[in-house]
């Protein structure tokens, strides 16, 4: 809303009013949370220093527990080791026997273990012997990549798992080779050269199938009354280690069984960082195991030596530390400080609220007034500016209630539907279409209905009170009410019923041209089927005036003949037909006068027969026919909201144009005339004309055709073709145009 300039110059007066009434509230709560905080830190200091005193006292009696637990661990393995010091031999059962009370005194263990030092020469002697023990599938094995085990490989000695106790749970440690770990090598010669109780860094022990760590401890076993002072006094007289398998959590779980207040994490320092978490305690889930700088201030650390690494035990408290209560005075202090407060600010507040309420509430119903009279008459501006605009549309606008009745139109409805307003409104739309209609309406409006979504334009037949039918293209979308429930349909209709009559119109146009070409290529067929049928019937005419030239004059043969000869003029003038239907071949009829054709023919007859033969001409007509004249010549030579061989000519022939072509190129100067086929495989006529003209240009070409669009006697001409000669033709005819192609060389 934009105020006047005396209105903005008000508001930011009334804007510093209000800053400087709150001011004090503001300020009482910026002292008081000053003061709140300052009691806080102070407490809060001597609290934590009395809290880190008795912290410090309590996680070295803490760590003192562990180490005590793991000295009588430790002590344990050492009175193993004695036990192999002051025995000759030891049995499979004696080891057993005495290992025993151990296991039930000592809960750190998950296994003791003798490992005997056995050269590759000794190796089968053992294993024989561990099988007659009871152990049938014994064997010295290894670790394989995968974490199989197999029999271990060739090397020169074995540190193999002999005696294992308890046995059960872990059997599958008993013959494994311990050199055959870089880990557990390691600790087991530092142990042999110092003759000490040496521990590995953290494993994941052989028989263990839970997720915590382990660590072996060697103990080495020499021959007794031998000196061990030196490092090579130790290998040569090593027998074997006494080995203890420890789990970590058992070890730490025991010793602090009874310590309350406190979470451990033990490390091995002797391991790289990122391998030396090996416990927490109590078990917790999702810690950083490789992390030794923990955030929390209140810890303390404490080194172990553990047979000869570098454990380290932090210490943090919990709230279950005896020590953690005491602090809550410092937190008691700011809470009620800030209790103090927060509740002085309220009543300052609420005191001085109470007094500016009362003109707040006059200037906000004055300016609620001022704004609804503003919405009110935008709200109108805005209804005559959408009734306009529906009023202005070429398209007609209407609304219909759920049944179909018509609650709302523009003018352009009204016009379409040939309906005035007053009496437009209230009708059903079904008054307007016919029932078929009103049934598929019907079910658009019913999908808009259930969906919600627009429908899409769809084409209806509509009546006009006067009888007229117009096509409507219309759309449909739901209209709901206030509450959000269905309450009609709106959309737009638009007159299409030109652009109907046009389509209809259109597509019977289009109907006709489809006739038309289908014509066209019946037309292109019937062409086709004579081209090929002429030179069938240049067959059958060619070889019947051939016979009918030799056969006996008078015999039923010559008749015969004849009537072959008949039937395929019949057929030639059937394929005219044809062609005269398919616009392939032009007829001319005309008046003619037959004397004076059959006179010129007579006259080029002459021309193309021996002048042994005599022809005599009886006419004595001079009537006029209507025909074509080219036709009657050729009859002629033939009877003459002979063909080629009888009439003296020497012919080669050729069925393959590419054939022709190479017999003309090896003896160009032996032909006096070139009589080629138009439709030839590999290469038409009028090419092989080409072709041949250019090895000899004075070669005279005929080129023979039943039909083609193409050709004619300009377009051969033009090309160097002499003669031009349509399928089907008799003999004399070619006679006449090879005489006539000749004499004219």
């Amino acid at each position: 809303m934009i105020y006047p300039k005396n209105e903005t110059v008000k508001k930011k007066s009334e804007s510093k009013q209000w800053c400087r009434t709150y001011a004090t509230v503001i300020l009482v709560a910026c002292i008081g949370l000053i003061l709140s905080f300052s009691g806080f830190f102070i407490v809060r200091r001597a609290e934590i220093q009395k809290l880190k005193t008795e912290f410090q006292l309590h996680a070295r009696e803490h760590v003192d527990l562990l180490e005590r637990e793991i000295h009588i661990n430790f002590e344990a393995l050492r009175s193993v080791n004695s036990f192999f010091q002051s025995t000759e031999v030891i049995t499979r059962k004696e080891f057993r026997a005495f290992t025993e009370d151990i296991f039930q005194r000592n809960h750190g263990f998950q296994a003791l273990e003798w490992v005997p030092r056995i050269p590759s020469s000794q190796r089968e002697d053992y294993e024989r012997a561990a099988r007659i023990d009871g152990f049938q599938d014994f064997q010295i094995t290894e670790h394989q990549e995968q974490g199989k085990m197999i029999r271990a490989g060739e090397r020169d000695e074995y540190y193999p798992v002999y005696y294992l106790e308890p046995f059960k749970g872990n059997e599958i440690a008993l013959g494994y080779d311990l050199a055959s770990n870089p880990v557990r090598k390691a600790a087991l010669e530092k142990s042999r050269d110092t003759g000490q109780m040496v521990a590995t860094a953290r494993i994941k022990l052989v028989q263990e199938t839970g997720h915590q760590y382990g660590f072996l401890v060697f103990l080495p076993v020499y021959q007794k009354q031998v000196l061990t002072d030196t490092v090579e006094a130790r290998r040569k007289n090593l027998i074997g280690f006494v080995l203890g398998g420890y789990r970590v959590g058992m070890i730490v779980d025991n010793a602090l069984k009874h310590s309350k207040g406190f979470n451990s994490s033990i490390y091995d320092m002797s391991s790289p960082k990122g391998e030396s978490f090996l416990y927490a305690y109590p078990m917790q889930t999702g810690i950083d195991s490789n992390k030794i700088d923990h955030e929390n201030r209140f810890d303390i650390s404490h080194e172990l030596n553990v047979a000869d690494r570098q454990w380290q035990v932090v210490c943090e408290f919990t709230s279950g530390f005896a020590g953690y209560l005491p602090t809550a005075a410092s937190w008691g202090i700011l809470a009620g400080g800030l209790l103090f407060t927060f509740l002085l600010a309220v009543y300052l507040t609420t005191h001085i609220k109470r007094t500016i309420e009362v003109k707040e509430l006059a200037d906000r119903l004055f300016i609620e007034v001022a704004e609804r009279k503003q919405a009110g008459e935008a709200l109108y501006e805005s209804e005559e500016k959408h009734r306009n605009i529906l009023e202005s549309m070429e398209e007609g606008y209407y609304e219909v209630d759920l049944a179909g009745n018509y609650t709302f139109c523009n003018n352009a409805m009204c016009q379409i539907s040939g309906c005035p307003k007053d009496e437009f409104i209230g009708k059903n739309n079904r008054q307007f279409m016919t029932p078929a209609t009103a049934e598929e309406i019907y079910k658009v409006f019913q999908n808009v209905y259930i969906t919600g979504k627009p429908s899409e334009s769809l084409e209806w037949e509509t009546i006009r009170p006067d009888g007229e039918k117009r096509y409507l293209e219309i759309s449909a979308s739901l209209m709901k009410n206030s509450e959000g429930q269905p309450s009609g349909f709106r959309g737009i209709a638009r007159d299409v019923t030109r652009q109907r009559l046009d389509r209809e119109e259109k597509e019977r146009l289009e109907g006709r041209l489809q006739q038309s070409q289908k014509m066209e290529a019946i037309g292109t067929l019937a062409g086709g089927l004579a081209h090929d049928f002429n030179n069938i019937l240049t067959s059958i005419i060619g070889y019947a005036e051939l016979a009918l030239s030799i056969v006996e004059k008078g015999s039923m043969q010559e008749d015969n003949i004849k009537e072959v000869i008949k039937a395929g003029s019949r057929a030639t003038e059937l394929v005219r037909q044809i062609l005269a239907f398919s616009r392939q071949s032009a007829q001319e009829l005309k008046p003619i006068m037959p004397s004076h054709i059959i006179k010129e023919a007579i006259k080029l007859l002459r021309s193309a027969t021996p002048t042994t033969i005599d022809v005599k001409q009886n006419i004595k007509s001079d009537s006029l026919v209507m025909g074509d004249q080219t036709r009657i010549h050729q009859v002629l030579m033939n009877l003459c909201r002979q063909m080629l061989a009888g009439l003296g000519y020497t012919v080669t022939t050729r069925t393959s144009s590419i054939e022709a072509l190479e017999l003309f190129r090896n003896r160009p100067d032996d032909f006096d005339l070139v009589l080629t086929d138009m439709t030839m495989p590999n290469m038409t006529g009028d090419r092989l004309a080409g072709e041949l003209m250019k090895i000899r240009p004075d070669i005279p070409v005929i080129l023979c055709t039943g039909y083609s669009k193409k050709l004619s006697e300009e377009n051969v001409a033009k090309i160097g073709i002499k003669a031009f000669v349509m399928k089907p033709f008799v003999r004399s005819e070619l006679a006449k145009t090879i005489r006539k192609v000749l004499d004219n060389l």
